[in-house]
């Protein structure tokens, strides 16, 4: 496996795990809890920047329909 397939696999594991944490799933997958693949931290930074953005799209969207 080549360096640049081992960085694609990791950073899609980690989306995933943000998704996941969106979700209201965090560690689950497929119906069982599984291990973080990342930085606990690091997940969560990236969790709180998804909510600024879902809370900037709401407001977009709440705006336009006023």
């Amino acid at each position: 496996m080549r360096a640049n397939d081992a960085d694609r696999r990791r950073r899609a594991d980690r989306v995933r795990t943000v998704r996941n944490l969106l979700a209201a799933t965090a560690g689950v997958q497929h119906g069982e809890r599984v291990e973080a693949n990342t930085s606990t931290v690091w997940t969560y930074l990236l969790y709180v920047a998804q909510l600024g953005r879902r809370a900037d799209a709401a407001g977009i969207c709440g705006a336009a329909r006023a």
